[in-house]
């Protein structure tokens, strides 16, 4: 495992954050970048963490813009359990000391699915399968 987070490119225009093991929260997040345009899979517990996967994947994908971002946790649940969320407004006191998550709103998704949905990233195709 790399000591600082890193994106790799692991087969072409598909890109993995590896984040350091040994810390709180470690998530899965990645990208495809095809045509010019960017699918972002998932993000970071924190706003400082995520802002790094973004700035390397800025870096490795020329700026291309980034046309969505898909949530694979909760899946048509996704939007209710982002605006019910506990944890950023209330973190548990067993979490000491509390995470920095630099965020300040919340964005709820505006499309969410129950079983299966595609997406499109230039000539990519995303098939999303629960």
């Amino acid at each position: 495992m790399t000591a600082q987070p890193e994106l790799r490119e692991v087969a072409p225009g598909v890109h993995a954050w590896i984040q350091p093991d040994g810390t709180w929260w470690i998530n899965n997040a990645g990208a495809v970048h095809a045509d010019g345009e960017v699918v972002v899979i998932d993000t970071c517990a924190t706003a400082r963490r995520t802002r790094l996967f973004l700035d390397a994947l800025a870096a490795a994908t020329g700026d291309a813009p980034i046309r969505l971002a898909v949530n694979t946790h909760l899946h048509e649940h996704t939007r209710q359990g982002i605006l019910q969320d506990f944890i950023l407004a209330n973190t548990p006191p067993a979490w000491s000391p509390t995470p920095d998550w630099g965020v300040e709103a919340v964005r709820p998704p505006t499309v969410s699915f129950r079983d299966e949905i595609t997406l499109h990233a230039g000539s990519a195709r995303l098939h999303c399968a629960v």
